[in-house]
């Protein structure tokens, strides 16, 4: 995992407070993977899979800010490092 992904995760589990483990964070290599970490350490019992809501809007607001990208970019199957060029 390159800096870039390290920073964005540690900025994801502050805005969040949650940890992440090195195993799954390594895993989650798109913007869909790495929220359904997130959503179900922050909602466990939700049923709303889909990728919109309060949690989901948070979530990308730390991923443009963190990675410099514009909204529109973050849709669950972009992958970080060759979509968003990340390293």
């Amino acid at each position: 995992m390159g800096l870039d992904i390290v920073e964005m995760v540690m900025a994801v589990e502050e805005e969040f407070e949650i940890e992440i483990s090195n195993a799954d964070a390594e895993k989650a290599v798109t913007v869909g993977a790495l929220f359904e970490c997130v959503r179900k350490r922050v909602a466990p019992a939700s049923v709303e899979k889909e990728f919109r809501g309060p949690v989901w809007d948070r979530y990308v607001a730390v991923i443009c800010h963190e990675l410099g990208v514009k909204r529109e970019r973050l849709v669950p199957t972009a992958r970080f490092v060759p979509d968003l060029h990340a390293d």
